[in-house]
């Protein structure tokens, strides 16, 4: 993923989930909403893992491979542009 990307889908579930919290204080509610943000994305990554799973005995072995590290450094990048705001 290009980091561009990453870092505007890091922003879209901060700010998603900043919205649907009780405001307590700015740094907070950051703070919370970068949490629930995070849990977001462990989500996303075990339905993309199901998903693949379910296709994997018509995939060659690479390939398989390749989607699941392919899926996994897609998901730590905007996890790593969450950690950052």
């Amino acid at each position: 993923m290009i980091q561009e990307e990453a870092k505007k889908k890091a922003e879209e579930l901060v700010s998603k989930y900043s919205a649907q919290l009780p405001y307590y204080t700015e740094k907070d509610n950051l703070r919370k909403a970068k949490q629930c943000a995070l849990i977001s994305i462990d989500y996303e990554f075990r339905a993309r893992l199901e998903e693949i799973e379910k296709i994997s005995e018509f995939l060659p072995v690479d390939i398989y491979a390749q989607a699941v590290i392919f899926t996994k450094k897609e998901l730590e990048e905007i996890k790593q542009e969450i950690e950052k705001l």
